[in-house]
């Protein structure tokens, strides 16, 4: 029942973000399930773009503004797991950018500032490695 709520969660989401006059496109997989919904201004990439996994959970979310990468992008497992994060700024990687293990425990953080490295850190190793 939880993918359930984030995938109406999300489609509420891109039907808000639509309604500033864009368009929405979407995607189905094969056997007729909703596989990515996107926003356009045009043909330019617009607001939130949502990609879903076969059991209806989010698979990754990624945001544009301008056609330009903006904001905290995710990617999810889908028992609904967070894989990454990372954060851009004027298409750029911008901020903290942390990538997890598919039992949450975190492997890297890396901070850019507009487009450069700045630090990488990386987590201890889990036992038995």
């Amino acid at each position: 029942m939880k993918h359930r709520r984030l995938y109406l969660g999300a489609l509420a989401l891109l039907g808000i973000a639509g309604c500033a006059g864009g368009q929405i496109h979407s995607t189905h997989f094969p056997f007729g399930g909703l596989w990515s919904v996107r926003n356009y201004q045009g043909a330019t990439a617009q607001r939130a773009w949502l990609v879903f996994h076969p059991n209806k959970a989010v698979a990754s979310e990624q945001f544009y503004a301008n056609g330009e990468r903006t904001g905290t992008w995710r990617r999810f497992a889908p028992d609904e797991t967070l894989l990454f994060e990372r954060n851009y700024s004027a298409d750029l990687p911008h901020g903290e950018w942390r990538r997890f293990r598919p039992d949450g425990s975190l492997i890297v953080t890396r901070t850019y500032e507009f487009g450069a490295l700045i630090e990488e850190v990386w987590a201890d190793a889990p036992s038995g490695e």
